[in-house]
Order: C-alpha cells, then structure tokens, then sequence
C-alpha cells in the first residue's frame, strides 16, 4: 500500500452499518490480514504541495497492530 494520506481510521465500505461497521476500518482489517501470516508493507510518502500529514502518527497505528505490518515513512 503507497500513499501520501493513508488513515488507520478510514472506512472500507460505504454506507457504514452500524452492527459490523469496525470489520471494514482499514487498521482492523489489515490486522486481521497480517494475524493470517500475510506480510503488509506500506510507504507513506511525503508530498509538500498538499495538506501536511502525521505520518508517524499512521507508522505507529499500524506497526503496532501485528508484527508482519511494516511501514516506511518520510521523516518530517
């Protein structure tokens, strides 16, 4: 996965249902993807012409979520 602006907390699917509305969060369903063995690399680049983001803020949503989740980022 490669992005400029990439949320933990951006949902997958629309319109959201409330009853299983946190399965289609990105950061739950990358983590149940990685706890299946499946190795997740994303890179977060840095783009100066657009809206500034946390990138080490997303760094530490996902790495913490499984130890197959591995991002790179542009330091600030």
């Amino acid at each position: 996965m490669c992005g400029w602006w990439i949320s933990p907390e951006l949902y997958l699917k629309r319109p959201l249902q409330k009853e299983n509305k946190e399965y289609w969060r990105l950061d739950n369903l990358l983590q149940r993807t990685a706890r299946r063995g499946v190795k997740i690399y994303i890179v977060v680049f840095f783009a100066p012409s657009v809206i500034p983001n946390d990138s080490d803020y997303t760094k530490r949503a996902f790495v913490k979520l499984d130890k197959n989740i591995v991002v790179e980022r542009h330091p600030h």
